[in-house]
């Protein structure tokens, strides 16, 4: 089996969208403290808002916790979005037409949000400022996002000289 010789993960929060979350679920506990406090509080009301907290939260902590992990080793790539709904992806060197390191698209910043939501079909992160851009055998383009490119441009090397057609 291969060894893994590099191995990156990227947390792909969005800062923007969990702070209007916060601020929902901080607004909810309030009126729901209040809703308790009150002489004679709704019941219906109480159960809608706590399910609504509830929920909002669910959302907070996913989106606080998505993260993509990618592991290269010198026959393989191997993809994963984590936590909930685990989606994994695997490329082949052997797949791998053209390859090259190069500066993140301005495209990729601003779709990342659906990057995030989205499969792992044409990956990735929006986040960083270079990427793994590789092109298949089924002329299918994939973009891996890297957020440090020096170790992955020195790991980079050794699979042109174990792949000298990529």
């Amino acid at each position: 089996m291969a060894q893994i010789k590099y191995r990156e993960e990227q947390r792909l929060r969005r800062w923007d969208f969990l702070v209007v979350i916060g601020v929902m679920i901080i607004a909810g506990l309030v009126s729901l403290i209040q809703l308790v406090v009150s002489p004679n509080p709704s019941r219906n009301l109480l159960l809608f808002m706590a399910l609504g907290i509830l929920v909002l939260s669910g959302v907070f902590y996913y989106i606080n916790t998505v993260r993509l992990i990618a592991k290269y080793n010198e026959k393989s790539i191997r993809l994963s979005m984590m936590p909930v709904g685990t989606v994994k992806r695997k490329i082949k060197w052997s797949d791998v037409v053209e390859s090259e390191i190069v500066d993140s698209p301005k495209e990729s910043k601003l779709t990342s949000w659906t990057n995030q939501l989205a499969s792992l079909d044409k990956v990735v992160s929006g986040k960083t400022e270079t990427c793994l851009h590789l092109k298949l055998k089924n002329n299918e383009e994939v973009t891996i996002g890297c957020s440090n490119p020096q170790e992955l441009e020195a790991f980079f090397k050794q699979v042109k000289e174990l792949h000298p057609n990529k």
